[in-house]
């Protein structure tokens, strides 16, 4: 299965495509040109597939030498998780929260010292994550086309608008759009309702590309 940047990138590049007249010209170029001028609006994920939440790797590995990528990896694991859980089990607590706790269990399963100033610092690069290379350059070319572009997403409101200010992606976006106004998380289709209230009324089409277990 190719990764979700692989998929953005054929999306955004797709839609450039289709407004040359050789491209439109054959079977395939028609075919996606009449897709995409049914879709007026994208949502994408945040973490994962436009903000890289395994940047924070280089930290943890600075503050735990020889553990940084087995940190990363469980942190993010545990993050999913809880999220799943907490929706099965109808006890909501928002994406800052779960990702304080994962981060405290994955620190006692590798028995590391999770000292205050520490967790602060962690916690404080997920504000900041780096985006995926192709994903402003991506985000602009959609943006080009007319398609109105949101992030749909797991993450707390002012995560997400911090992590996109600090990707400098901000001023691509229509909406920011976050489950904590239905108080839980995906896969529940009340989440996915939400894209159809809150991006312009004048849109005729939302899609997400992107596996509906990522944040």
């Amino acid at each position: 299965m190719p990764s979700n940047r692989r998929v953005f990138m054929r999306l955004a590049g797709a839609a450039t495509a289709v407004t040359a007249t050789a491209w439109a010209s054959t079977p395939a170029g028609a075919q996606t040109s009449g897709q995409f001028k049914a879709i007026k609006a994208l949502a994408f994920d945040a973490y994962g597939t436009l903000f890289d939440v395994f940047s924070v790797t280089a930290l943890c590995e600075q503050l735990f030498p020889g553990k940084g990528n087995q940190l990363a990896q469980i942190w993010r694991f545990k993050q999913l998780q809880y999220s799943l859980m907490r929706s099965l089990m109808g006890r909501h607590r928002d994406f800052w929260g779960l990702t304080e706790d994962g981060l405290v269990w994955a620190s006692k399963n590798l028995q590391l010292d999770l000292t205050a100033d520490k967790k602060k610092q962690l916690m404080e690069a997920y504000l900041s994550l780096a985006a995926f290379p192709d994903v402003k350059p991506g985000l602009d070319a959609l943006k080009k086309q007319g398609i109105k572009l949101a992030i749909l997403s797991n993450g707390e409101p002012k995560m997400l608008e911090a992590a996109a200010k600090s990707a400098g992606i901000s001023e691509l976006l229509d909406e920011i759009i976050s489950v904590e106004e239905v108080k839980i998380f995906k896969v529940s289709p009340r989440v996915y309702n939400l894209a159809r209230f809150q991006v312009d009324t004048t849109v005729k089409a939302i899609t997400e590309l992107v596996p509906l277990l990522r944040g």
